[in-house]
This record gives structure tokens, C-alpha cells and sequence, in this order.
């Protein structure tokens, strides 16, 4: 298909931070200059003060946007949850959560209903939300409104399952075996999402899955998803492998070196 593979492909290839080829590449990497700055002043603060911080933040880009943003969109420039800001304020969570802890009362069942309620309450206001709407304002809006990536319900699921999984005692048979894999996810994602895959591989392969019955569409959508994810963590082992081999990680750290001790870092 050399009609969709050119020189403008190949060189947004090796640019994917500044062709946003990945949101989630391109939010990261301006965070990752952040990180050392932001981390030693936010572990400055206490308890009570870091935790205010965190309610006045989500209080203004999580709940202020979801309840006003059909009127008046994307305020604080959350672009939805794509941007660098918004990981921002997860990794500060996430920060406050490491430190002090959160809901440590709360037992494991209790978190899950905690998340089965979140998710819950999303499903039904891509419902009631908009038939609301339209008795109010003659017209349907906000049925997405608790289903993307800043919504209040989305953000508590996303806490729900950190604790939950926090709190899994994981058998040691199995650690070593996670140790593993995990480090592949992140490669599992820039894989199945780089532009050619997902357009001509991803895009296409799982149409069929919509004729489905709904008994029979939950675990195809597993398979496929779990079928995927292994074969994608496959490529990265060979990737790893790869780089060993050229000892590209050790060349690129010695670099690395070198310029902080020339710059004095």
C-alpha cells in the first residue's frame, strides 16, 4: 500500500511526540520535564494542605467542566483528559494516594461496589442526561458527559481500582510472572495504537463484533482484547531482545551521563 506509506509517514514516525501520532506520548513527555520540579513541592505540604490543593484542582478541571462544559466547553483546557495537564493532576493524586493513603478503612469489597456504582451512574447518564436536556432545552446534549476522561465517576473508577488492585495479595508464583509482563504495557499501547495498525489492522477486524448477541459480544470483546495484548507483547519481547543485543540502552544512558557532566547537573 505505497500510497499510504510517504516520506510524510515515515517522518512522523520518528517525530511522535510533536505529530501527536499518541496523545498519551506527547501528554507524558511534557510531564516528564515537570515531574522533577512539581514532586519536591508537592511533598512540601502537608496532609491537610496537599489534600486541599487536590479538591480545589479536581473541583475546578474535573467538576466544574463536567457540570458546566455544554455551555461553556473546555474551560481550563483539559482537552478531555488529553492534555498534560490533566496527568498532571492524576500523577498528584497519585502522589497524595502513596503518601497518605486514602479510604485505608474501606475493605476490598467495598471498593468494588464503589466502582460497579461509578460505573453504573456513567451508563445511565449517557441516558438521562440527555432526555434532561431535551425537556429543558428542546434539544439532546451531554450524553457523554460522564463517560470521558475528566468526568468525576470515571476519575473515582480509576481510584477504586488503584486501591483495589493496591490491596490484592498477588500469590509470589505470580509476581515474578507479573514483574514480567507489566513492563510491556506501555509498549502494548504504542503498538496497537501507531496510526498504519490502528487504521487498516484495528479499525476493521472487529466490525463484525456489533452483530453479535450480547452473550456472545462480551467475551469475543475479551478474546480479541486479550488476544491482542499478547500478540503485541510478543513483538516488544523481540524489540527487547533487539536492543540488548545493540546495547542500546547502555549506549544511551552513557550519553546521557555525559551531557549532565558537561552541563554540571
Amino acid at each position: 500500500m505505497p500510497e499510504y506509506i510517504g516520506l510524510s509517514r515515515i517522518a512522523q514516525a520518528f517525530f511522535p511526540v510533536m505529530t501527536k501520532q499518541y496523545w498519551y506520548f506527547s501528554s507524558y513527555v511534557g510531564l516528564f520535564f515537570l515531574i522533577p520540579f512539581v514532586t519536591p513541592t508537592f511533598e512540601r505540604l502537608s496532609s491537610r494542605a496537599s489534600g486541599l490543593l487536590l479538591l480545589i484542582l479536581f473541583a475546578l478541571y474535573c467538576c466544574f467542566q463536567t457540570v458546566f462544559g455544554v455551555l461553556f466547553p473546555d474551560v481550563f483546557s483539559t482537552g478531555g483528559g488529553y492534555t498534560t495537564i490533566w496527568l498532571l493532576l492524576l500523577y498528584l493524586a497519585g502522589s497524595y494516594i502513596g503518601r497518605f493513603g486514602l479510604l485505608v478503612n474501606w475493605r476490598k469489597w467495598m471498593l468494588f461496589l464503589g466502582y460497579l456504582a461509578c460505573v453504573l451512574i456513567s451508563w445511565g447518564a449517557m441516558f438521562v442526561v440527555p432526555w434532561l436536556s431535551n425537556i429543558v432545552l428542546g434539544e439532546e446534549h451531554g450524553e457523554t458527559i460522564l463517560i470521558n476522561y475528566i468526568s468525576p465517576t470515571i476519575v473515582l473508577c480509576s481510584v477504586f481500582l488503584l486501591l483495589l488492585f493496591e490491596r490484592m495479595n498477588i500469590p509470589k508464583r505470580l509476581q515474578k510472572d507479573i514483574s514480567i509482563i507489566s513492563p510491556c504495557a506501555f509498549s502494548v499501547y504504542l503498538i496497537h495504537e501507531q496510526p498504519l495498525f490502528r487504521d487498516f489492522i484495528i479499525s476493521s477486524s472487529f466490525v463484525k463484533f456489533a452483530e453479535l448477541p450480547f452473550y456472545l459480544l462480551i467475551p469475543a470483546v475479551l478474546l480479541a482484547a486479550f488476544a491482542l495484548y499478547a500478540i503485541c507483547t510478543v513483538f516488544d519481547f523481540g524489540r527487547e531482545w533487539l536492543f540488548k543485543k545493540l546495547k542500546l540502552k547502555q549506549k544511551l544512558t552513557n550519553i546521557e551521563l555525559s551531557v549532565r557532566e558537561k552541563l554540571k547537573v
